[in-house]
């Protein structure tokens, strides 16, 4: 009799440990299942992104340019002004593109030119020695475009109708952080027809690339350099 007892609680025993979850080997639980890294793979995909939706990350001889002067423009780096020509360009994704030099050109029904520019290290390394060599005293390339605002900043340019198309640009401290004026934003209506919403011109219609060069002439005074490529 106490056999046959023995017998039963053994079996009642058994098969209590087959009925817990996680104790036998054919339970499975769903939740369990769920990689528990799959939020930090997210994170780190959306931090990478950031990057790309710019264009890519400044590299060759400017991104080593002085980080403290910004003539009071908020754009203390090659990166910087990069980053703020791409945002330039795809605010006004939706305006009729232009062809031509500012003012003297006319508008067309196709944009040919990338929206985002890409880096290029080598177009950055050239329009970083453009910058060096205004800086020294040497003559910006191309013809002077006045500010739509006639009193504030000007800038030159050159070469639209070839493989490089090169910006050059004099931000100063005389405006001290008043945007209204500055070469390359927005409120300059000169601005926004050689950057913003420009398209090239002839067969020379299809850039993609851009470097940036930056040469600080003194405190709060910054010559700066684009030079968009095919």
């Amino acid at each position: 009799m106490k056999r046959n007892i023995v017998c039963i609680v053994v079996i009642i025993v058994f098969g209590l440990i087959l009925a817990v979850p996680g104790c036998g080997g054919s339970h499975k639980s769903g939740r369990g299942s769920s990689p528990s890294y799959g939020s930090t793979g997210g994170t780190g995909t959306g931090t990478g992104g950031t990057g790309g939706s710019n264009g890519g990350s400044a590299g060759g001889s400017g991104a080593a340019a002085n980080t403290t002067n910004d003539a009071n423009t908020g754009l203390f780096t090659v990166q910087d002004m990069f980053n703020d020509i791409n945002n330039f360009r795809r605010e006004y994704s939706d305006h009729s593109p232009y062809d031509g030099y500012p003012w003297q050109g006319y508008f067309r029904n196709e944009m040919t030119w990338s929206r985002t520019m890409t880096w290029d290290d080598a177009l950055a390394d050239e329009a970083q020695a453009e910058a060096e060599a205004v800086r020294a005293g040497g003559s910006p390339k191309g013809e002077r475009f006045p500010n739509q605002h006639q009193e504030h900043e000007p800038f030159w340019a050159c070469g639209l109708d070839s493989p490089k198309f090169m910006i050059t640009g004099k931000s100063t401290n005389e405006l001290d952080g008043n945007m209204h004026g500055r070469w390359h934003t927005k409120a300059n209506g000169t601005a926004r027809e050689g950057i913003a919403y420009q398209t090239g011109t002839g067969e020379y219609c299809h850039k993609t690339m851009l470097g940036v060069g930056k040469a600080d002439l003194a405190d709060n005074e910054i010559w700066w350099v684009l030079i968009f490529g095919e």
